[in-house]
């Protein structure tokens, strides 16, 4: 690109998250009620990180309290 922005459209990053272990409550029937489940999650997330990397850069730079 010649306006000085790089292609990313090739871009793959990956995320990997393995064994996530997370109790949730559903509380559908009674006697499920508190009780909860325990649920395991592989999950593998691809895509352009630059974005949300940029966004994030930003917000470091720029401290909640002085955004207006």
């Amino acid at each position: 690109m010649g306006d000085g922005r790089r292609d990313t459209s090739a871009r793959r990053d990956t995320i990997a998250l393995r064994g996530l272990r997370i109790r949730g409550y559903h509380e559908v029937l009674a006697e499920d009620r508190g009780r909860g489940h325990d649920f395991v999650v592989d999950a593998l997330l691809t895509g352009d990180a630059a974005t949300p990397a940029r966004w994030f850069t930003n917000c470091r730079s720029n401290p909640y309290g002085n955004w207006s």
